[in-house]
């Protein structure tokens, strides 16, 4: 396992980066140069430089290995925010806000490890962009599942209703029959029993009509 490079803190020059770029700014780096090479070694003073060193993002603090001889390159670069893209120690850079739940899980099937994510917007635009096919895949999958959801939704209130209304019916009935007079329905007004809806009518009409008989 390759051991990662040192930070400016630990090669004991994070308080004069100015010194490693006049040494860097003599290195020459074209294409066909190793940086074994001892020409091509950046020194500090006496003491020679490794190839790489590490510095941090400083709106994440993730750690980025960054070429020696580029240090104060990286060091110059700035953050859409307007101030320095990298800083010397993970200590200067902005504590990140939590990872949100969503992961790239493409990322996970390509590479073996999955992408991280701060905002959703950050992931929307992650999906979009670098797995544009698998987020629209992704995307029918979620909306035919919550379809699915609202009408399983729908027939369980539909089922509920009719089982209601059943039960409803079931108890005006039970309200309606005699009880000891030998009848199924009640009259509301005397308390006659009667053995069907037609006959309860029937006693209801013959009542209302001697209610109107004049009185002797």
């Amino acid at each position: 396992m390759t051991e990662a490079a040192p930070t400016l803190d630990e090669l004991g020059v994070s308080g004069d980066v100015e010194k490693i770029l006049a040494e860097a700014a003599e290195v020459v780096t074209t294409p066909d140069e190793r940086w074994s090479n001892a020409s091509n070694v950046v020194r500090y003073g006496e003491k020679k430089l490794p190839e790489r060193v590490t510095v941090y993002r400083r709106l994440t603090g993730r750690a980025v290995e960054v070429p020696t001889a580029t240090i104060g390159q990286s060091l110059r670069k700035k953050a859409p925010d307007g101030g320095p893209a990298f800083v010397r120690t993970k200590a200067e850079a902005v504590t990140p806000p939590p990872f949100i739940e969503q992961e790239c899980e493409v990322c996970v099937q390509h590479y073996g490890k999955p992408k991280r994510f701060y905002t959703m917007a950050n992931y929307r635009g992650h999906m979009r962009g670098m797995h544009g096919q698998e987020w629209d895949e992704m995307r029918e999958t979620a909306a035919e599942e919550r379809q699915n959801r609202q009408t399983a939704a729908l027939i369980a209130l539909a089922e509920k209703g009719i089982t209601n209304a059943s039960e409803e019916v079931s108890e005006e009935a039970d309200s309606g029959r005699a009880e000891g007079s030998g009848g199924e329905f009640v009259c509301g007004d005397c308390g006659q029993g009667a053995r069907s809806q037609a006959g309860l009518q029937a006693h209801q009409r013959a009542k209302h009509q001697l209610s109107e008989l004049p009185v002797a």
